[in-house]
């Protein structure tokens, strides 16, 4: 994870692959703070692409906590959120 230098204020949380594979630069979260946030309320998965990307709509999204994929993951560990 980086954060996305190119925007001054507020940088958004990118994913950064070390050898520029597969998701290199997807958004993860509008801010630190929204990063910080939604991979909480997802039960905070790995760090890894293959582990991210279920929780991801599309390259800009940013993790999706409330997706179906997200759903069924809390339910499998029991987290209670809604």
């Amino acid at each position: 994870m980086a954060f996305d230098l190119s925007v001054v204020l507020d940088a958004p949380v990118v994913y950064l692959s070390h050898d520029g594979g597969e998701g290199h630069g997807c958004r993860l979260g509008d801010n630190f703070r929204d990063f910080t946030e939604r991979h909480s309320l997802l039960g905070c998965p790995g760090n890894e692409w293959w582990q991210m990307m279920p929780f991801l709509n599309d390259a800009g999204s940013g993790l999706d906590p409330d997706g179906r994929n997200a759903r069924q993951w809390r339910q499998w560990f029991g987290l209670g959120l809604a």
